[in-house]
């Protein structure tokens, strides 16, 4: 058990690391093609920042496989998340990378990871849907656009100090607890193993933030995740398919706020704003810490990335204590996203009575400052 499940995830967390601590130590040679800068709507940090994390995590991902007795699967999936990994490096290092172009990459890499592994998603336990599904070039490209949104996801969540990290391995410790129920030993090792290349990354990322994921590393994240969350209940026909969004219930309810917020104000879905609900929280405890802290956004940018790994930890919580087959996984879903909802919304109401934010949509400055709102009667506006 040792063999299998502890030494992958011990070498992959010291290979991420070494490599994490070797970018910072190299930081002056570097720094100058790799620095994600501090200006713009969704910029919480002080000083530029290199943003190349995912080379820690890509390293992390080979050496675990290399380590694993069965680690011809999790090869699979850092061979097939190449294609991602450097449209998302090629967007942090020239920050000048069209939105749709990593989302073809991350289709292309999910199209390998069904051929490399032969794996997809065959059935959604809806009648109608699975007799679709049955079809392998269905199965295929429905399997290639959940994996991009999937990986999309995490990068959105991608905000704050150890936010999308710790998100990432709270899922696949989620993911894990189902592959040993089910007994499936290989499963539950691939899930260690890539936990423990995050966790590597995470020590060089949280609290102070020394490296960002980067949209190469976020995406990349994103893909392993997506990838467990197809080959555990596909691998095991006792596993409801819905507990793979269970799981990821929070970076999902993330993004589908996103794309109906922005929809609603007729602007692209791939526009930042600064109305996602880890900003919101930044804001909050901005207010809340700030001034007790004495150091400004510094320590109020890792207590929101930890303030928001509740949401994973939630859907860990559903999947350890609750069945993963019948109804429990469309409830648990149902409840995870009433929960993200009523959040939200105390959040943000929280702020209005406190502040209030831009009329006509204004987008909040790199310190989560909003322009005051003029009152009338005693009342003020947000966009929604």
């Amino acid at each position: 058990m040792f063999s299998i499940l502890v030494f992958p995830l011990f070498v992959g967390f010291t290979v991420a690391l070494a490599v994490g601590v070797l970018t910072v130590a190299t930081r002056s040679w570097h720094i100058s093609f790799t620095a994600d800068s501090v200006a713009g709507p969704q910029k919480f940090h002080d000083a530029p920042t290199p943003r190349v994390g995912g080379l820690a995590v890509y390293a992390g991902l080979w050496a675990a496989a290399a380590a694993a007795p069965v680690g011809g699967l999790l090869a699979a999936v850092a061979a097939s998340a190449l294609v991602v990994l450097a449209a998302g490096m090629f967007e942090d290092l020239t920050k000048n990378t069209a939105v749709a172009l990593r989302l073809a990459a991350a289709l292309l890499s999910a199209l390998i990871f069904c051929l490399a592994t032969g794996h997809a998603v065959t059935r959604v336990d809806i009648p109608f849907l699975d007799r679709a599904l049955a079809l392998p070039a269905v199965a295929i490209a429905f399997t290639a656009v959940a994996m991009a949104g999937v990986s999309n996801a995490l990068n959105i969540i991608d905000g704050f100090n150890g936010l999308a990290t710790g998100a990432a391995i709270l899922a696949l410790a989620a993911f894990a607890v189902v592959a040993l129920e089910a007994g499936d030993r290989d499963m539950a090792s691939f899930c260690f193993a890539a936990a423990g290349v995050l966790a590597g990354f995470l020590f060089v990322n949280f609290p102070s933030g020394l490296v960002f994921l980067g949209d190469g590393g976020a995406y990349l994240a994103g893909f392993v995740v997506a990838a467990a969350g197809v080959m555990v209940p596909m691998r095991n026909p006792e596993v409801s398919p819905w507990i793979s969004l269970v799981v990821l219930a929070y970076p999902l309810s993330e993004t589908a706020a996103a794309v109906i917020r922005k929809a609603r104000k007729g602007r692209k879905f791939y526009r930042p704003d600064g109305l996602h609900l880890h900003m919101l929280v930044y804001r909050m405890l901005k207010r809340r810490l700030a001034r007790k802290a004495g150091n400004g956004s510094r320590s109020v940018n890792p207590a929101t990335g930890a303030l928001m790994w509740t949401g994973s930890a939630a859907s860990l919580a559903a999947v350890a204590l609750g069945p993963h087959r019948g109804a429990w996984p469309i409830i648990a879903l149902a409840l995870l996203a009433g929960l993200y909802i009523l959040t939200y919304r105390t959040v943000a109401r929280g702020l209005l009575r406190r502040r209030g934010i831009g009329p006509g949509g204004h987008r909040p400055d790199r310190r989560g400052r909003l322009p005051a709102v003029r009152r009338r009667s005693g009342r003020s506006s947000t966009p929604s």
